[in-house]
Order: structure tokens, then C-alpha cells, then sequence
């Protein structure tokens, strides 16, 4: 099922802007990602999400000392 709603007799789809590479796509349900990642809001197309996803750790220069 997809993302979006019914305006009179028309569907509409629900975009988004991948905060990467600010391309403007269609939001499909396994392909994108509009929400959150960890406590950071992000909009992720196909081939970021795919990326990111990929990772077994994400650095995001945490400068934070462990303990």
C-alpha cells in the first residue's frame, strides 16, 4: 500500500526530498525512508537509503567520550 490520499477523485502520492542529495522522489513503501533515523529527521531516496542501510556502523563524528 502506498503513501499518499484522495483529493475528490484523484490520488495523490506523497513526495518527499532526500536530504542527501535533495532529489524530489515518490515515497514507496521498502524504497524510501521519511521519518526518522535515531533522534535525526531525514528524508532518504532509493539509493541513500539503500546506502545507509548498508552500514554496520554509522560514524557520525561523535566526539563524546565513551563511558
Amino acid at each position: 500500500m502506498s503513501s499518499g490520499s484522495y483529493i475528490g477523485k484523484t490520488y495523490m502520492m506523497k513526495k518527499g526530498k532526500c536530504t542527501v542529495c535533495k532529489k524530489v522522489f515518490t515515497v514507496k513503501k521498502d524504497e524510501s525512508l521519511i521519518g526518522k533515523l535515531g533522534i535525526i529527521p531525514v528524508d532518504l531516496c532509493k539509493t541513500h537509503l539503500k546506502k545507509v542501510l548498508s552500514y554496520d556502523e554509522i560514524n557520525l563524528n561523535d566526539t563524546r567520550a565513551n563511558g
